[in-house]
């Protein structure tokens, strides 16, 4: 999974033309943990992009309202289109990324 170190790298990976998952997460979280498993296989199974960010690295993620670990939000054309704040499955992201493509 595609990982981003830098604020500077958040902002281009979101300003696309393009639907952008973004998974923040601590190496400690047991959840995140399985949300990466989760990530992993969106990204093997699907055209989706997928990126993963370290908050206790990057700390200017509280800019953003990441209070939570773990945070998955969707990004579509540089705009926040949908955020959860602690697990979710798999099929529901895939399900909502699907539906928000075909807009």
């Amino acid at each position: 999974m595609n990982q981003i170190d830098s604020k500077e790298k958040f902002k281009s990976v979101i300003d696309v033309d393009d639907i952008i998952i973004i998974q923040f997460h601590v190496e400690y979280c047991g959840p995140c943990a399985v949300m990466e498993i989760f990530f992993n296989e969106i990204a093997e199974e699907t055209d989706y992009t997928v990126f993963q960010v370290n908050v206790d690295e990057n700390k200017w993620v509280s800019e953003y309202d990441i209070m939570t670990n773990p945070t998955t939000v969707i990004y579509q054309n540089g705009t926040e289109e949908k955020r959860y704040t602690s697990m979710v499955d798999k099929d529901d992201i895939v399900n909502y990324v699907d539906n928000l493509s075909k807009k």
